[in-house]
């Protein structure tokens, strides 16, 4: 029997850090983007120890400009053709950079 998928935690705040500062963004700039109290929230979610709740991640895949799914990392296996964070980190700095250009175009 295979094990229930479950969120990475540590992994999906490596990646909200990630876009973060692809976008430029601190922890205060998330806190104020959602209206939290604390910024140690974010910090939270970044170090590993919580993820965001349903409504916060549909907010910043808004504030991103990325799927919910590109902000969460798990256990489920996806068939991508691609392993190893590495790669995935790369493919994603490629597509990004891509975007950027073509938003200044």
């Amino acid at each position: 029997m295979a094990a229930f998928p479950a969120i990475d935690m540590k992994r999906t705040g490596e990646r909200i850090q990630f876009f973060m500062d692809l976008h430029q963004m601190t922890a205060a700039d998330v806190r104020r983007y959602l209206d939290l109290n604390c910024v140690q929230t974010v910090y939270r979610w970044l170090n590993g120890v919580n993820v965001p709740n349903v409504d916060n991640l549909y907010a910043l895949s808004q504030l991103f400009q990325v799927g919910i799914d590109e902000l969460i990392v798990g256990s489920r296996k996806l068939d991508t053709g691609r392993s190893g964070a590495k790669e995935e980190r790369n493919r994603l700095l490629q597509y990004y950079d891509r975007m950027e250009n073509n938003v200044r175009a």
